[in-house]
């Protein structure tokens, strides 16, 4: 959701960051340092390996611990 509300793609992510997707407003300042990508790619990784939703949900509940 948060990713079309600016026309954000896999392929046009950093058009979004200075307003240049067509139709759609800039990304907010600081868009390009979410988190959110970084959650996804390990969570499809881990999945891609065979490893269990549980095991996934697990790894990235770690993962945002050690951060805070």
């Amino acid at each position: 959701m948060m990713l079309g509300n600016f026309g954000v793609t896999e392929e046009n992510w950093r058009e979004a960051l200075d307003g240049s997707v067509q139709g759609y407003p800039p990304a907010p300042e600081g868009f390009e340092n979410s988190e959110s990508p970084r959650y996804v790619g390990r969570a499809v990784t881990a999945l891609c390996h065979g490893l269990s939703a549980s095991t996934v949900e697990s790894a990235l509940g770690d993962l945002s611990r050690s951060r805070s």
